[in-house]
């Protein structure tokens, strides 16, 4: 039988282990380095390119992407480079006591498990590449699975030296933009930091395109490069005797460009060997859309070349009215262009025949955009201000929208949205179906370049030679 002093020392024996467990506790708490924290999605939302929703003719003075605060900018750099959407860890909201302090180190523990990955709505199945100038080799410019209700700038890259005139094209987590008077840069997509560059004296205006694991790129001094995708590595290179704007397409094996040599060419994708080549009598600056087997060439010339893909023999060619360097972009068998005059046409390209024609005589709309084209409709911007959509079976005017000023961004078109950039700075969203404006983000510099969609991302270029990315938030 216990003595009376062992009765007493026994009940404070839980009340010891009690202590030494909250002891522990504190310890772990208290000395335990402290973690990175992951930022929430309302709190990525505080860096540049707020949404506003005023009318085009705002005039306000203050700009909601402008990247003016120092803790904006440690916002963002904090989010740089995360994809994951959870709270932050091991954040005090209350002074604890003792028992506060035991909850709050078990809420530490638990916080510290690996965190659930984010479920994207928008996301299919697998990453969707945007591998050329328009997205595809028909030019269509058209992300019909996408639904976009929102854009929050996940990182901003100053890319180097230049202009970025062209599509930022992705494939692979890997991003490629080329700048007018410095390097090819490839990015990784998820951190927005430079894998690797590749550097030309005649600058790049040209999009790259990705295919096969490589890239393929024309510069200002005429040369055609294959690149590997990984390293940047030249593997082989093909001259030509004019500057190349012309994004690459590349179907199978075939790799066609065009260059102000008036030649449109038609390489192996593997080894840089000429299949055939094709002479216009004028420059050649669009992308060469490829459908139903032929290849579409918008030349500066004023006409609509199409030749058959596997020969390069010429089927017909169809007067413009006009030069261009768009691209024709290709629905169920017509193809849709407009001219450095202003016109605007739906071409036969089985028959060589023109549908309809579209232009505003009294005033001149020059269109230095290549059209995206929906199930319904068609739109293109122009430099007087105006992004219109058509309809597609009659050339019927839907709708209209004036932006500040001219609009040289080829747009993209998703489920609901239209989406282009302009010499203002600003990336506007459209309502597909009406014009109407959704929202409008402060960017800066001027935007020419078209914007691409790759999986859920949006990138886009400027002026200022800074490609920027944003994550982009379903509805709801």
């Amino acid at each position: 039988m216990r003595s009376e002093p062992a009765r007493q020392v026994t009940r404070f024996v839980p009340l010891l282990l009690i202590f030494c467990l909250l002891a522990a506790l504190a310890l772990i708490r208290w000395g335990r380095p402290a973690g990175k924290a992951t930022l929430s999605l309302e709190e990525k939302q505080i860096g540049p390119n707020q949404p506003v929703f005023p009318s085009a003719e705002d005039s306000s003075t203050q700009r909601p992407g402008a990247l003016s605060t120092e803790g904006q900018s440690q916002t963002l750099a904090k989010f740089a480079g995360s994809d994951a959407v959870e709270p932050a860890q091991g954040q005090l909201v209350h002074s604890p006591g003792a028992w506060g302090t035991l909850g709050s180190s078990i809420g530490l523990l638990v916080d510290n498990q690996p965190p659930k990955p984010a479920k994207e709505a928008n996301a299919p199945a697998q990453r969707v590449d945007f591998p050329f100038f328009r997205g595809d080799s028909r030019a269509s410019g058209y992300v019909p699975w996408l639904r976009v209700g929102g854009l929050k700038e996940r990182w901003r890259l100053a890319a180097g030296e230049g202009r970025v005139e062209n599509t930022v094209t992705a494939s692979g987590g890997v991003a490629y933009v080329g700048l007018s008077h410095g390097d090819l840069v490839a990015i990784d997509v998820d951190k927005g930091k430079p894998l690797w560059r590749f550097s030309s004296p005649g600058g790049w205006t040209a999009a790259p395109s990705v295919a096969h694991g490589r890239v393929y790129i024309g510069d200002g001094d005429g040369r055609f490069f294959c690149l590997d995708g990984t390293s940047g590595k030249v593997l082989w290179e093909l001259r030509t005797e004019g500057p190349i704007d012309s994004p690459a397409n590349v179907v199978d094996d075939l790799v066609l460009f065009g260059s102000q040599d008036g030649n449109l060419y038609c390489v192996d994708a593997n080894f840089g060997q000429r299949r055939w080549t094709y002479t216009s009598e004028d420059q050649i600056r669009c992308f060469p859309t490829v459908a139903d087997g032929r290849v579409l060439v918008a030349g500066c010339d004023g006409h609509l070349h199409v030749l058959e893909l596997a020969s390069g023999q010429n089927l017909f060619r169809v007067p413009l009215g006009g030069p261009t360097g768009n691209a024709a972009a290709v629905a169920d068998g017509v193809a849709f262009v407009g001219t450095e005059h202003g016109g605007f046409a739906a071409i036969d390209i089985l028959k060589g025949e023109v549908l309809w024609a579209f232009g505003d005589a009294g005033r001149p709309m020059s269109i230095r955009t290549s059209a995206a084209v929906s199930e319904e409709l068609v739109f293109f911007g122009a430099r007087d201000r105006k992004v219109r959509a058509l309809k597609r079976k009659t050339g019927e005017l839907a709708w209209e929208f004036t932006a500040r000023s001219a609009v040289d961004s080829s747009p993209v078109v998703t489920a609901e949205s239209v989406i282009f950039g302009a010499d203002d700075g600003r990336l506007y969203v459209l309502d597909k179906n009406t014009g109407r404006q959704r929202a409008v983000y402060e960017v800066g510099g001027r935007i020419s370049a078209p914007p691409a969609v790759y999986d859920s991302l949006l990138l886009i270029g400027t002026s200022q030679g800074e490609v920027v990315c944003w994550q982009i938030v379903p509805p709801g």
